[in-house]
């Protein structure tokens, strides 16, 4: 016992059943109110440092909270490029592996579309080799072929390239030209290329005059073509109505 009671004195800490050991209380009011405030830091401390346990998410829970869409294969194929595309949106601020890529793509399968996945699925793994897991680039391309084929996207890559504004408005112009423009990447690949086909597709009268402009960035250009188009049509408004009076 006494050997203990020494030990503890070498530690700092008071020996069992020795009153001589024991902390002195606070001798005024000063020292009770520095304890009463140690204790207070004390106790907010702990507090501050207490962290709010927020449960782990998984790769698939970060990517359904972004609500992917199904996909049944009941739309045109222009649908079945927005969705797929719409997925690699997703992809892009949640980080997956390929497989998780897959997994994700998979589960947004409905109705026909799972069916055709389930029955290729198990060729597509022996072309593979069973110990292969299926990449993203894999899906895509199976996905494509099926619900995309090359001949669609090649006919949509020619009606970007002859398109023309017509009897279009100008937003429904840029509208279609930007729906198009995926498929021919090869002619918008920069801003200025991008800016010149738009301006190429105009009517006659808006084209000519922005030719002295020379706007090559192609948001800059669309706001300039929507403002000329409103002046034309209230001059050709009020033309017809001093028309009507002559």
């Amino acid at each position: 016992m006494i050997t203990q009671n020494n030990n503890n004195k070498r530690r700092g800490w008071p020996s069992a059943g020795n009153s001589e050991d024991s902390p002195e209380a606070p001798s005024d009011s000063g020292d009770l109110i520095d304890a009463a405030t140690h204790l207070i830091e004390a106790f907010t401390s702990r507090q501050t440092t207490t962290q709010v346990q927020v449960p782990h998410l998984t790769a698939f829970d970060r990517f359904y909270k972004q609500h992917p869409p199904l996909f049944d294969d009941k739309g045109t194929e222009l649908d079945n490029d927005n969705w797929l595309e719409r997925l690699e949106k997703i992809f892009k601020v949640v980080a997956c592996t390929e497989e998780q890529k897959v997994e994700s793509a998979v589960y947004n399968l409905a109705d026909v579309a799972n069916g055709l996945w389930r029955a290729t699925h198990g060729l597509i793994q022996q072309e593979l080799g069973e110990s292969t897991p299926i990449s993203w680039s894999k899906f895509k391309e199976v996905f494509n072929n099926r619900f995309f084929p090359l001949s669609i996207r090649e006919t949509k890559a020619r009606k970007f390239a002859d398109l023309k504004q017509g009897s279009m408005t100008v937003r429904q112009y840029a509208s279609k030209f930007v729906e198009l423009s995926r498929f021919a990447p090869h002619l918008v690949l920069i801003e200025s290329l991008k800016a010149e086909k738009f301006e190429r597709g105009l009517n006659p009268k808006i084209m000519d005059s922005l030719l002295a402009l020379k706007i090559r960035k192609f948001t800059d250009l669309e706001d300039q073509v929507v403002i000329l188009e409103e002046n034309l049509r209230v001059r050709a408004g009020e033309f017809s109505q001093r028309k009507r009076q002559f």
